[in-house]
């Protein structure tokens, strides 16, 4: 039996229960009619009358001034409030309330009558017309648009003690899921008031919802331990806690602490991580409905710096990761069961599906990545969408099963059941909840592209743990006041899931303002107190924090700066023009993960082979490429055409195509001379610059999947299946990869179904013509016996000879992709491995599409890409930052690159000399 002890407890549920430990802080949010001081959540009661000079009013009683108190004085409305030596300006007004500056009271919010139209919104009774540039990301559910002059922001319509509801979209009176404010308890599913004893207990009694009720020395003959009380009601007694939900006993001091709420309230069991997602939805359904509109869920959203490369502005709210195109693995469709891994949702693996793909619903966004404690071995599957999984441990001799997972017990590693590990690991993760830590946000930002530090440049593993300032001077730094973790400086306003700080132009999204140094730091500190100024370039206005503080990126560990998918393919490392060392140093073990990979340092850099991904080079210490900037930039998408294009474009690395970079000129308003990572690549473009292709790259029939055996027999599994490419590159076998003449012909024919399979998928190409399932029909072949002769009948006019792409909804199609030739006007006709009796074509649950099949050469090839990445962590400190002026104003220093198209005669002191 539990009793609550209002002598003991304090009453303010959300403040401070059992308050001789309390440690909860005001990110806990104080209700209505509290304001947070010194770190706690404080009762504002105004003092009637107001209280004299010398005085300040603190929870309704005048107390003597403190030297710091509220200087300034308080408004209309306003109360000082003071807690121990802190004081603070506070409203004394409920949400629902309007402050009516004439008499300094609050009043009730006037409502509009008539209901203000179109364009115009209710505002202390008035209707105020909205700002066509009002609110431009719009407001949630309860919210309304609201205008002050020139200003405008996002204001509930809930009155006091309400909260959102977000599937009717209404105000709804608040549950014990909302938590009670002061002066109530939550008691069988609903907020009731907690009262005191007045006058209090004596000796012997303790205080229960107002009455005193005897403590019985004997009632209890064990004894109860620290943080319990002997209580009785009626005739029984009970040890009864004094620590509150949400609270723990410190057995040491015998008393109360606040700990992890959600350790009484997730529980489990769990079997997928959307079971924990649908608890976590009983108290935050309101921040999934955030998430679910974020950019981090749906890879898309507001993109205000975006233009095209005329200069004119594209931004349509719904461009993001889920349609851009890079120099890294290129773009996400078609391969989204390997994207998924990085994505804050769960997919469907059944359906082949994203989160971001898939309906809005609040148990597809995954709480754990980001608020979990990692080390509980929770991860998203590596390659199925981004499911929730188990992080093995190491040193299971002999391996797993497949249906085991290698976990430590006991200190020693043994394989258990998965069935048994992933609940374990999803209740241990969901009840370690808490503010995103480093790890979190740094499992998909620190290994973006495909490694440790590959892809940024400036976001690593080494800003988990700094070794110092030197490493970051934010995140390293010792300072109380610096950041401590990402979301110190990339959370944005009230921690609202869809309200993220910071943007660049490789990743244009906008959520609220960008980030900017003078945020923080004065326009000119201390260390500038008089900027340099050669004739009209004053260094405080035109060059940007980041080209000093940022004298080199990559310190800790390298960086990608090249990556060649051209080379790609090669298991044995002997690509056209393979040097020696990567040779030598090749993998050719196949049961090793490092099969067909190969490093070697080659000129300075570290060369990296990889069969799937082709040659990359990785660099330290890399000095950063410097470009003007005003907040607008260019990126390519996969529905976007390449160029004005003119042929010669990307033939040569010294003519690029630039996939993103800023567009800012240097006599353009606003501009700063601003640090990038620069990335080059080589990938597939069509020749006509009308874009740049999406490969297909992960699942059935792509570069690194597999391909049904064309040499099964029944009753062999029909399902058998072989690598895309062979082991190695010599002649391929005719009976299972067809007969090519070279294995350099093979794998253009390869590459030419992954380019047609993923521009397909990614809407780069138009069908041709659609067919339902029963327009295809399968025989036994007379002459391969061994195999199916399937005929698809269409309505398109074919040319005998002509080739097609057959595709099917997410590539479900056996084999996936298929390209076929025409037999005649109507028909396309294909063998196919045969199946066991009776024959029956392959059946779908949507229509075969046909595509125009692409070929090198004649519709694509391989280019040179570039693109601009911003630079904002592994900020040195000033005493390493750049400091002479022939840093950068040497002739062939680093201001070079942005003074590039400026004549030579307008260039600045020391950039006039370069080429």
């Amino acid at each position: 039996m539990r009793f609550r002890i209002a002598l003991l407890c304090s009453t303010a549920w959300m403040v401070t229960a059992c308050s001789t430990a309390s440690e909860k802080k005001c990110e806990d949010f104080c209700a209505d009619g509290a304001t947070c001081v010194d770190g706690e959540c404080v009762a504002v009661v105004a003092c009637t009358p107001a209280c004299g000079a010398g005085q300040v009013c603190e929870n309704g009683a005048c107390v003597p001034l403190l030297a710091s108190a509220c200087s300034a004085g308080c408004g209309a409305c306003e109360a000082c409030v003071a807690s121990g030596g802190t004081a603070t300006c506070t409203t004394t007004c409920r949400s629902a309330e309007t402050c009516n500056g004439a008499t300094s009271t609050c009043e009730a919010a006037p409502a509009c009558t008539p209901a203000c139209g179109t364009g115009a919104v209710c505002q202390a009774g008035q209707c105020v017309p909205l700002l066509s540039s009002a609110c431009p990301l719009g407001c949630g559910d309860c919210e309304v648009c609201v205008t002050d002059g020139a200003t405008a922001s996002c204001r509930t319509t809930c009155t006091d003690g309400q909260t959102c509801d977000s599937v009717s979209h209404a105000c709804v009176s608040p549950t014990c899921e909302d938590f009670c404010g002061s002066g109530a308890a939550c008691v069988a599913g609903a907020c009731v008031p907690v009262a005191p004893c007045n006058p209090g207990c004596s000796a012997g009694t303790a205080c229960q919802d107002g009455s005193c009720v005897p403590i019985l020395a004997a009632a209890c003959p064990g004894g109860c331990g620290p943080c319990q009380v002997c209580v009785t009601a009626g005739d029984t007694a009970a040890c009864a806690t004094t620590c509150d939900v949400g609270m723990r006993c410190d057995q040491t001091a015998g008393s109360c602490v606040v700990d992890n709420v959600h350790v009484l309230y997730l529980q489990g069991p769990y079997t997928r991580g959307e079971d924990v997602t649908e608890d976590c939805l009983g108290c935050h359904q309101s921040a999934a409905d955030q998430m679910l509109r974020s950019a981090h869920y749906r890879w898309a959203g507001p993109t205000p710096g975006l233009v095209d490369r005329s200069g004119v502005p594209v931004d349509t709210g719904n461009v993001g990761k889920a349609g851009l195109i890079n120099n890294f693995c290129v773009a996400t469709p078609s391969n989204e069961g390997r994207c998924a891994e990085c994505h804050a949702g769960y997919g469907d693996a059944a359906a082949k599906k994203a989160a971001y793909q898939l309906s809005s619903e609040g148990r597809r966004v995954d709480c754990l990545i980001c608020h979990a404690d990692l080390a509980t071995g929770y991860i998203k599957a590596v390659k199925n969408f981004g499911v929730a999984d188990v992080k093995p441990a190491s040193g299971c001799l002999p391996a797993c099963p497949a249906t085991d997972v290698c976990t430590l017990r006991a200190g020693a590693p043994v394989c258990v059941p998965y069935a048994t590990r992933l609940p374990e690991v999803l209740k241990a993760a969901a009840q370690s909840v808490r503010r995103p830590g480093r790890d979190n946000c740094g499992k998909c930002h620190f290994y973006a592209g495909g490694g440790d530090n590959v892809k940024m440049g400036d976001l690593a593993s080494s800003l988990a743990v700094p070794a110092g300032p030197a490493v970051d001077v934010h995140m390293g730094s010792t300072n109380a006041t610096a950041p401590r973790t990402c979301a110190d400086c990339h959370a944005g306003t009230g921690f609202a899931h869809d309200r993220f700080k910071g943007t660049g132009v490789s990743l244009a999204l906008v959520q609220e303002a960008p980030l900017q140094c003078t945020g923080c730091h004065a326009a000119q500190a201390t260390a500038h107190p008089a900027p340099t100024t050669f004739g009209n370039h004053d260094h405080s206005a035109r060059v940007a924090c980041q080209v000093c503080h940022i004298p080199q990126y990559a310190r800790q560990l390298t960086t990608k700066t090249m990556w060649d998918w051209s080379l790609a393919g090669f298991k044995d490392c002997k690509y056209p023009g393979a040097p020696a060392e990567i040779i030598a140093a090749c993998v050719l073990d196949p049961t090793s993960p490092a099969f067909g990979t190969a490093r070697a340092s080659i000129g300075g850099d570290d060369v990296d082979y990889n069969w799937q991904k082709g040659v990359f080079h990785m660099r330290k210490n890399v000095e950063p490429a410097y470009r003007w900037y005003d907040g607008s930039g260019t990126h390519l998408t996969i529905a976007g055409a390449a160029a004005a294009f003119d042929p010669a474009d990307g033939l040569s690395p010294s003519r690029p195509v630039t996939l993103a970079g800023p567009v800012a000129a240097a006599t353009d308003t606003g501009a700063v001379v601003t640090a990038f990572k620069r990335m080059i690549g080589r990938q597939a473009m069509m020749l006509d610059g009308s874009f740049v292709v999406v490969p297909h790259l992960f699942g059935a029939w792509s570069l690194w999947g597999t391909k049904p055996d064309p040499t099964v027999q029944p009753p062999a599994p029909a399902n058998q299946m072989i690598p895309v490419l062979p082991a190695t590159t010599t002649s391929p076998t005719a009976a299972k990869y067809g007969s090519y003449a070279t294995y350099a012909a093979f794998l253009d024919a390869v590459w030419n179904d992954i380019m047609s399979s993923g521009a397909a998928t990614a809407g780069q190409l138009t069908p041709l013509f659609s067919v339902p399932v029963d327009a295809m029909s399968a025989s036994a072949d007379t002459t391969e016996p061994t195999r199916t002769r399937v005929t698809v009948t269409v309505t398109h006019a074919l040319t005998v000879g002509d080739r097609f792409n057959l595709m099917s909804a997410d590539l479900q199609f056996p084999p996936g992709i298929k390209v076929v030739a025409a037999a005649d006007g109507t028909t396309l006709q294909y063998l196919e491995t045969a199946r066991p009796a009776p024959l029956t074509p392959v059946r779908n649950t949507a229509a075969t599409r046909g595509f125009r099949a692409l070929v090198r050469g004649v519709d694509w090839d391989w280019r040179h890409t570039d693109m601009y990445m911003n630079l904002n962590h592994e900020v040195m400190p000033r005493g390493s930052a750049l400091s002479t002026c022939t840093e950068c104003h040497s002739g062939t220093g680093r201001m070079c690159e942005a003074y590039a198209d400026v004549p030579a005669g307008s260039r600045p002191f020391g950039v006039a000399a370069c080429p």
